[in-house]
């Protein structure tokens, strides 16, 4: 296994939509009278967040003690095309069949968010397979493998090998999100075949 250094850097919140319920009224005499249609604009009601919608929300992440580990506070909102594993599958789960405006504080089990931590994935190197000799805790890297590159982070160093860790950092933890839904919008088509959001909050191209 070969390493470079890597530049990349770590990335590193209920309400539910009401449907109108339609309630027959009863007389005084017990006679049911017939339903009416409401006469309500389609276009006028929420859309809900169901699979190719364009979801933007704002949130703030934190740790099981409660550390705040990310926000979107000051920014744009995330963006992201619901259904096309864009985010988390908890998150994701979490956020099914909201609306704009909704709010929600809901902590993600590990297995659902960045996976549980897999010993394999930390490993003891020789030093010589490093193409720097200074080396400290911390330092990133890129690991070519054959299942493509990986990064990790160097977690001890000794004068003969390296220890480095190609868990996700938020492996292994309960994270807890909270969430305000800023809109929702169908995707476009070439959104749709790119498999990601476009414009503000997504990518740029």
């Amino acid at each position: 296994m070969t390493l470079k250094r890597s530049e990349k850097t770590f990335f590193g919140n209920l309400r539910f939509f009401n449907r109108p319920l339609f309630l027959a009224k009863e007389t005084a005499s017990r006679i049911m009278l017939p339903l009416s249609p409401i006469d309500t604009d389609q276009k006028d009601l929420p859309m809900i967040i169901s699979e190719n919608t364009v979801v933007l929300f704002h949130y703030t992440l934190t740790d099981e003690s409660g550390n705040e580990l990310d926000s979107s506070t000051g920014k744009d909102p995330l963006a992201y095309m619901h259904g096309h594993k864009n985010i988390i599958p908890g998150l994701e789960k979490e956020l099914d069949g909201k609306t704009a405006g909704d709010v929600m504080i809901v902590t993600i089990k590990a297995a659902e968010a960045y996976g549980e931590t897999q010993d394999e994935r930390i490993q003891e190197i020789p030093r010589t397979s490093f193409q720097t000799e200074e080396m400290s805790v911390g330092m990133r890297f890129e690991a070519k493998t054959p299942n493509g590159p990986v990064s990790v982070v160097v977690t001890e160093v000794n004068d003969e090998t390296v220890t480095v860790d190609g868990n996700h950092p938020l492996a292994g933890k309960d994270l807890t999100f909270d969430v305000r839904v800023d809109s929702v919008r169908e995707a476009s088509e070439e959104e749709l075949s790119h498999g990601h959001v476009h414009g503000p909050g997504g990518h740029n191209h």
